[in-house]
């Protein structure tokens, strides 16, 4: 997640974003790609961080960061459909 994150984040990783790659010239054009390789390299992070934790805190824990990190998927993808797209 770490080099996911770095790679996002340097600009190098669009094919990597889901849709993006089958996406039409003119819908690719609608985002920002800087504001959504940002929260997307932030949120890859942010996961690895998560997964470090996971594997030195006792089991319940893990369960309670495995759901906050669900909830902030969802938070991300809101906030690049809303602020990521231009205009």
């Amino acid at each position: 997640m770490l080099v996911l994150g770095i790679v996002i984040l340097l600009g190098k990783g669009d094919w990597l974003i889901a849709g993006y790659n089958t996406a039409s010239h003119e819908e690719r054009e609608r985002y920002n790609m800087r504001r959504v390789r940002g929260v997307l390299g932030t949120l890859m992070f942010v996961v690895a961080g998560a997964v470090f934790l996971m594997q030195i805190m006792p089991e319940i824990y893990t369960i309670l960061i495995a759901i906050l990190l669900f909830i902030l998927a969802f938070v991300a993808i809101g906030i690049i459909n809303t602020w990521g797209k231009r205009g």
